[in-house]
């Protein structure tokens, strides 16, 4: 029964996240603000297709993070939205934009804003989780408190620099079967050079590192489900976006991507955790 309910809450977030985006175009096109299209993106007629079967991974990936966070509606609906804002509009976009020679590619962020929002709050209208004793700025500043100004500079350090040397790694196991597609295969995708790369992914790893601290000290489940939760939202976020934004790319592309996105997503939670990890 139980999983029942999960399926249903997950369809409407789904809906949610569907409607949001369209609604966003509609309203950015009324504004005279265009957003730009690459060249094998899906017409509008097969769009729709893509945009419901993204919504749903998404939805799916984020639905299971949110039931662990803890708190008032009004704390959860803004961890939430912090989360899926800077890790999903902004993270994902800056990383994507550098990976096209489309134009303005990165006004992609504001298309993103509200289908975000949404979900954000009605997740956390139709999700029931544990109400916790003090308010959201009292625990975080008793996280804080746990360790010493010391271990904290080596704590953040060694997250900052974790998610680069995970993606350079993976990146490189991947390279000999995904670089055809991006120098000459797939029109509107290049492949920056690797100071670019790595810069973006310092920039992203920073973003990783704020939007995840409210998530730990909020977190009313056990750690290993907010590693593999975590895990799974961050491979959403980078493997859905594309069919979220209807942007056909070859099947062997988006496979190679994924099986890659799946391992380092993985790696970077476990690593996250438990450098952030505090005992309850």
């Amino acid at each position: 029964m139980k999983i029942v309910k999960d399926i249903g809450k997950i369809l409407l977030l789904s809906i949610v996240l569907a409607s949001g985006l369209v609604v966003s175009r509609i309203l950015l096109l009324k504004l005279n603000v265009f957003i730009p299209r690459l060249p094998q993106q899906a017409d509008e007629n097969t769009a729709i297709f893509y945009l419901l079967f993204g919504s749903l991974i998404l939805a799916s990936g984020w639905y299971y993070l949110s039931k662990g966070i803890g708190g008032s509606k009004k704390e959860r609906i803004l961890i939430s939205s912090f989360f899926l804002l800077i890790g999903f509009s902004i993270g994902i976009t800056i990383e994507s934009a550098i990976y096209s020679n489309v134009g303005s590619y990165h006004l992609s962020i504001i298309l993103l804003l509200l289908p975000m929002i949404l979900f954000a709050i009605i997740c956390s209208i139709i999700t029931e989780t544990k109400k916790l004793p003090q308010t959201f700025a009292q625990r975080l500043l008793s996280y804080f408190k746990t360790w010493s100004k010391k271990v904290w500079l080596k704590k953040t350090l060694l997250a900052i620099i974790s998610f680069p040397i995970i993606y350079f790694i993976f990146g490189i196991i991947v390279s000999p079967f995904v670089t055809n597609y991006y120098s000459k295969l797939v029109g509107g995708l290049q492949l920056p050079d690797a100071g670019t790369i790595i810069g973006v992914q310092l920039i992203r790893s920073i973003l990783f590192l704020v939007i995840t601290i409210p998530i730990i000290v909020n977190w009313t489940l056990t750690k290993t489900k907010l590693i593999i939760t975590l895990s799974i939202a961050h491979f959403v976020n980078v493997f859905a976006y594309d069919i979220y934004l209807a942007i056909i790319m070859p099947f062997e592309l988006v496979m190679i991507h994924g099986i890659e996105i799946l391992a380092d997503s993985f790696v970077y939670s476990l690593i996250l955790v438990n450098i952030l990890w505090q005992k309850k």
